[in-house]
């Protein structure tokens, strides 16, 4: 009875389900769902077709196990990552390099983000695949926005700013940086996208008008930078002084009608002299213009 029970068991498994599922899901990466043959799973795997279908079912289960493979894996990276009193700036900074780390390998060349080069395209025809695509990104929206929250709480934020919009908005610069990456931008080109989205999502973190990331200053106040500056002088003449005053009051005797000169009017006018009413007058009219026309 013993020796029966030992030989229905069979032999015991000889194969990590993790790897497997991660060999499975470089092929799905390299081919997408579609594309990826049952010879290419079992020559990644390193698995025959009978031990395949017994340990992942057929195809589109395999697929399904290695998406919740990436989605479990991605989620705790993620979470990881904003652990921590570093501000949100950095968090999300610390995000984006560690998925553009991801997004840029691959031995063909940058393969992008799995879920969303792959995943998003079996989606149209496949409801499970576009439930568990879904499911996916609500979660890693929700473990961004904790962190969006807790900067909130802290004050990094400003006020009535929205954690859990700017954690999406900071999500969806990701997912656009995982296809640029698959088109072939440069890591430079990607990572001035990421920098101008922290820019954009955390209050402290723009590179350009905030001293920080990059070490520029913000232009000070009354600065001269063209005609924003023009217009808040004039706004202000006090501003500056007597050279302010003086300028208002002959721009002040420019703009009056009885120093406006009628030949320079006429020049400006945008009416062409053919549209002129002394010209459009029969009485003006030369008949020799009219025979030759």
């Amino acid at each position: 009875m013993v020796q029966k029970e030992r030989s229905a068991r069979g032999r015991p498994r000889s194969y990590d389900p993790k790897i497997a599922l991660d060999r499975a899901m470089g092929a799905f990466w390299r081919g997408g769902f579609a594309a990826t043959s049952l010879d290419d799973l079992t020559a990644s795997t390193d698995m025959n077709r009978p031990s395949l279908y017994a340990a992942f079912g057929d195809k589109q289960a395999l697929y399904l196990k290695t998406l919740d493979r990436y989605r479990e894996v991605s989620r705790g990276g993620l979470e990881r990552l904003i652990l921590g009193a570093e501000p949100i700036d950095a968090k999300v900074r610390a995000v984006y390099r560690a998925a553009l780390d991801m997004y840029r390998a691959g031995r063909e060349g940058a393969r992008g983000c799995y879920l969303i080069g792959t995943a998003a395209t079996a989606a149209v025809d496949d409801a499970a695949v576009r439930a568990l695509l879904a499911e996916s990104l609500a979660q890693l929206d929700e473990v961004l926005a904790v962190a969006f929250r807790e900067a909130a709480a802290r004050g990094e934020l400003d006020d009535g700013a929205a954690p859990d919009a700017l954690a999406a908005i900071a999500m969806s610069v990701m997912h656009s940086i995982a296809v640029r990456a698959r088109a072939g931008a440069s890591r430079r080109a990607l990572e001035d996208l990421a920098e101008s989205a922290v820019a954009l999502v955390c209050r402290g973190g723009a590179p350009a008008t905030r001293a920080g990331a990059r070490g520029r200053a913000p232009a000070a106040a009354g600065a001269k930078t063209g005609r924003g500056s023009a217009k808040a002088r004039d706004a202000n003449p006090k501003a500056e002084g007597p050279r302010a005053e003086s300028r208002k009051n002959a721009d002040s005797k420019r703009a009056s009608p009885k120093n406006a000169n009628p030949k320079s009017a006429s020049r400006r006018s945008a009416i062409p002299k053919s549209m002129n009413p002394k010209s459009m007058n029969p009485k003006n009219v030369n008949p020799k213009n009219v025979r030759r026309r």
